[in-house]
């Protein structure tokens, strides 16, 4: 007899969500957090985690022009009784902008761009970057295990507005940075930040489309 296993192992996913709206207009870009919460406690069973930004404030009202930055930094903390491993998908919106080359200080055509840029800090792993029509996602893992109690590292410490031209954003759009926490429970031990992070894609798959494993 076959015995079926509704999860091959624990995951936690589609959890908290820290996220960002940016208004363009003529002159600035008005940034507010869209959720209102800087912990967003994530849990299934005994794999607890929670989703935090230190120096992201969502009660401050801030205009960010044109190359201008702000702090924003991510980062997942363990709040359960196992041990993980922790990916952080970030999502940030395209739009048909032209942009003056940081370098050069030439402007570039105007083509489909991201809106906001981010450099990842040493040590957390590109695992998965997916190009797609209005947004570019970007997927990365910590390589160490987290215990209980432990936090990440920050993935970035800011977030910046490329250098677009005024005018090429529509003043009433509202633009989304998401950022969101997974953490799967570690018991896939040998495999690499990036065959964890393939399999915990198939079993969502799979589960979303009600099936089981076997």
């Amino acid at each position: 007899m076959l015995k079926v296993n509704r999860k091959k192992y624990k995951i936690l996913a589609a959890v908290g969500m820290g996220t960002c709206l940016i208004a363009g207009g003529t002159s600035a870009a008005y940034l507010k957090d869209a959720v209102g919460e800087v912990q967003n406690v994530i849990t299934v069973g005994n794999i607890k985690a929670v989703l935090e930004e230190p120096h992201w404030n969502p009660e401050k009202k801030m205009y960010l022009h044109p190359g201008e930055s702000t702090q924003k930094d991510p980062v997942v903390k363990n709040t359960g009784l196992n041990e993980e491993y922790a990916f952080l998908e970030v999502r940030i919106p395209k739009r048909e902008i032209a942009v003056v080359n940081d370098d050069t200080k030439m402007k570039m055509n105007k083509e489909s761009r991201a809106v906001f840029t981010f450099e990842a800090e040493k040590g957390w792993e590109l695992v998965r970057q997916e190009e797609q029509e209005d947004q570019q996602v970007y997927v990365y893992g910590y390589p160490e295990i987290l215990k209980p109690g432990e936090k990440t590292e920050p993935l970035f410490r800011n977030i910046r507005a490329v250098n677009y031209l005024e005018g090429d954003l529509k003043g009433d759009e509202l633009l989304k940075v998401q950022v969101k926490a997974q953490v799967i429970q570690t018991n896939v031990e040998g495999k690499s930040l990036s065959l964890i992070y393939q399999e915990f894609l198939k079993q969502e798959q799979t589960d979303q489309k009600g099936e089981s494993y076997v």
